[in-house]
């Protein structure tokens, strides 16, 4: 079932994540896609992005040990983020383009092991957002939304990546796409 714009900002807002679904072709799309990996998704989704696995291992382990160190550091490099379009979108009414935010840098949204969202890591992130949506691009706060799914429904699960769905003309997502998100760094 179609997913409405109004819907989307309600199950995101309440945290119901788990509504937020892909059409039946869309699931079958991605089932096929996953046969075809090499059995670590995270792996192919590198070599897609043109990263290397190892940088984001030494990152997060040696560069930026605690959660912390990686809230400051996660958007103030263009060299550790990359928007996409998101292949295997969930099923959104015409007019809601579902891009993703791939970080290098892990984004330790939740609490360890729950739901719980950590303040400080939601305002970086909404932040950042604000920054690049509403002043570069002056994009209406209500024409936009972001959520990392929890850990249960995540199918990539070693590189950090945010869910941004824009309500907007197809022209601002690649806009977007084309230009990248800009480094954000909070004084």
């Amino acid at each position: 079932m179609t997913i409405l714009w109004q819907e989307a900002r309600s199950y995101v807002g309440s945290g119901r994540l788990e509504l937020l679904k892909r059409s039946p072709e869309g699931t079958e799309k991605y089932r096929k896609h996953k046969q075809t990996l090499t059995g670590d998704i995270s792996i192919d989704v590198c070599g897609k992005l043109g990263w290397d696995p190892q940088e984001i291992i030494e990152l997060n382990t040696v560069k930026f040990p605690n959660p912390a160190q990686k809230v400051d550091a996660v958007f103030s490099s263009s060299k550790w983020f990359k928007t996409t379009v998101n292949d295997f979108p969930y099923d959104f009414e015409s007019g809601v383009h579902h891009l993703l935010i791939w970080s290098k840098v892990s984004l330790p949204l939740y609490g360890e092991n729950s739901e719980t969202i950590q303040n400080e890591v939601y305002n970086k992130i909404s932040n950042f957002l604000k920054y690049n949506l509403e002043i570069h691009y002056r994009l209406d706060p209500q024409d936009y939304l972001f959520f990392i799914n929890y850990s249960n429904l995540q199918s990539v699960k070693a590189i950090s990546h945010i869910h941004l769905l824009l309500h907007s003309d197809e022209s601002i997502a690649n806009k977007i796409l084309s230009d990248q998100l800009k480094p954000y760094i909070e004084y």
